[in-house]
């Protein structure tokens, strides 16, 4: 095919679109028309039974005021949580585990043994 064909060839289906597009474009301006009349006549009507979409309530900052009756309000619950059960809690204050001097002395001793042991060891692989 030559240039001058092809340009022809491109014309004329530029022609045929150009038809169906004001053929195709009156009919949809027609269907815009006739949706926009249904709408405006049962429009009340839609607009009352749909819901608006909910949307997010943005929370406001708390007062002063407030921040104060609900720390005062949680004073209250604590005092009385150790009016009933104490300072510590409801578990009371755990025993703690002592060890004597001597125990602390021989465990001491024990672990310098081992030390010097570990020394020697690494001083003769080295």
């Amino acid at each position: 095919m030559t240039l001058t064909s092809t340009i022809r060839k491109i014309e004329s289906e530029l022609k045929s679109a150009e038809k169906l597009a004001r053929k195709y474009g009156a009919q949809a301006n027609v269907l815009k028309n006739q949706l926009a009349s249904v709408a405006r006549l049962i429009g009340k009507k839609i607009a009352a039974s749909i819901a608006p979409p909910k949307t997010r309530k943005r929370r406001g900052k708390i007062s002063t005021a407030g921040l104060a009756r609900i720390r005062a309000a949680q004073k209250k619950r604590w005092a009385k949580h150790h009016a009933k059960h104490g300072k510590k809690g409801v578990q009371g204050k755990k025993k703690s585990f002592k060890m004597s001097a001597a125990q602390k002395a021989k465990i001491s001793k024990g672990q310098k043994k081992r030390w010097v042991e570990r020394k020697k060891k690494l001083a003769e692989k080295s």
